[in-house]
């Protein structure tokens, strides 16, 4: 008999007004008890199929400074790959924001520019 593996994964929670935001235009009513997604889902399973197979090759081709952004306690974007990206992005940064997840920009929006502000300045 087959036991299904169950995978936790913790999602920071996100912003009042970003949950509000997703819930106006993200999502909408099929009937009293029932919600789908507004995108058509043929449309969301498109823009992963356009994804590159291999989206690492093309990180070597960037030439401009680059900061990397990355929530520490992301599931997604571990900080191995964080490191695997700065070392093929000749000059980049990349930096943990602490105590966020992936979708830190809607987690914590001021950490987000505090991390960009000085990145910026340095440039100038």
């Amino acid at each position: 008999m087959l036991h299904p593996t169950v995978i936790t994964i913790r999602l920071p929670a996100w912003l009042p007004e970003f949950v509000e935001a997703f819930v106006e235009w993200s999502v909408e009513q099929d009937a009293a008890d029932s919600w789908s997604l507004c995108c058509n889902p043929r449309f969301e399973a498109f823009n992963y199929i356009l994804a590159p197979v291999n989206s690492w090759q093309h990180a070597k081709k960037i030439d401009t400074h680059t900061l990397i952004l990355r929530g520490q306690e992301s599931e997604f974007f571990k900080e191995s790959a964080g490191r695997k990206l700065e070392r093929k992005i000749k000059g980049s940064r990349c930096l943990a924001l602490e105590n966020l997840g992936h979708f830190f920009i809607m987690e914590d929006p001021q950490a987000v520019l505090k991390a960009i502000f000085p990145f910026l300045k340095d440039l100038a």
